[in-house]
């Protein structure tokens, strides 16, 4: 009776489960760094809306002043 299906089979296990572990030690190293790496990009985020927000704010308040300060009738 030969028995390689079987080794082979528990083999790949063996191979799945220390993936799994690889990457479980990955996250607990690599942790603060994907987290600083996170907070980094949501601040880009916040700072490039805060950016958007103030220039059309000034758009708007070209816009105001050019019509209220349109010649009447024309």
């Amino acid at each position: 009776m030969e028995l390689k299906p079987f080794t082979d089979l528990i083999n790949a296990f063996g191979k799945v489960a220390a993936g799994l572990k690889a990457i479980v030690d990955l996250r607990k190293v690599e942790y603060k760094t994907i987290r600083r790496t996170q907070d980094e990009t949501y601040r880009r985020i916040d700072a490039t809306f805060n950016i958007v927000i103030m220039r059309v704010g000034d758009i708007q308040l070209m816009r105001s002043r050019r019509t209220f300060c349109a010649k009447p009738g024309g």
